[in-house]
C-alpha cells in the first residue's frame, strides 16, 4: 500500500518532471527560412512552371539508384518538380526532410538537366544554430554532378568545423536523391 507521502513525493516530482518538459519543448521553436515557393523562384528565377511528380521505384531501381549513391537503403517514393520555362524543360526541383543529429532539416535542391547541382537552399532547421549549413558552405556544389565517388567531404567537399552531422546528412540526401532521379528518368 503507498503511503500518502509517497503520493505526494510522486505527484510532485511529476508535476516538476512535466514543468521541465514542457519548458524544453517550448524552448525549441522552428527555424524557417525559406517557403517552398520562395526556393523555387531564389533557385529558378527565370523558370514559369513548376509541373509536380511523383516516383515510384520497385527494388531493381532501387538497388540500381543504390550503386549510384553508395547508399543501399533507398525509398520507394520520391516527388519532385520538372521546372520550365514557356514549357521547355529547364531543370529538376525536389525538396527533402531528413534527420541531422536528434532534430529535422529540410533543404531544397534545384537540378540542371544533366543532373548537375544548381542550387541547395536550407528552407528549415530544427538542431542549434551552431550546426547550420551556411550559404558560403551550400555553394560548394553549384555544378557538383553526384555519384558515390564524388561529393566527399574533406576532399570535394570542405566540412564545416563542429558540423560533421550536417555535412554528411546534406550529402547523403544529395547522392541518394539525385541518384533516384537519375534512375527514374533514364526511362
Amino acid at each position: 500500500m503507498i503511503n500518502r507521502k509517497t503520493k505526494i513525493f510522486s505527484l510532485t516530482a511529476l508535476a516538476v518532471g512535466s514543468i521541465y518538459f514542457l519548458s524544453l519543448t517550448t524552448s525549441i521553436k522552428a527555424n524557417v527560412y525559406l517557403t517552398v515557393k520562395m526556393s523555387m523562384l531564389e533557385i529558378f528565377p527565370m523558370a514559369n512552371k513548376f509541373d509536380r511528380k511523383t516516383a515510384f521505384f520497385n527494388k531493381k531501381q532501387r538497388r540500381a539508384a543504390g550503386e549510384i549513391s553508395g547508399n543501399p537503403y533507398l525509398p520507394s517514393l520520391m516527388v519532385y518538380y520538372e521546372v520550365k520555362r514557356d514549357n521547355k524543360l529547364i531543370g529538376y526541383y525536389f525538396i527533402d526532410s531528413h534527420k541531422v543529429r536528434t532534430n529535422k532539416e529540410t533543404i531544397a535542391v534545384g537540378l540542371y538537366l544533366d543532373f548537375s547541382i544548381r542550387d541547395v537552399k536550407v528552407l528549415s532547421f530544427y538542431e542549434p544554430k551552431e550546426y547550420f549549413p551556411v550559404p558560403f558552405w551550400l555553394k560548394q556544389f553549384k555544378n557538383l554532378m553526384v555519384s558515390k565517388k564524388t561529393m566527399q567531404i574533406d576532399y570535394d567537399i570542405q566540412g564545416m568545423t563542429g558540423a560533421t552531422l550536417t555535412n554528411r546528412a546534406v550529402v547523403r540526401t544529395l547522392r541518394d536523391r539525385v541518384s533516384l532521379l537519375k534512375i527514374h528518368l533514364k526511362k
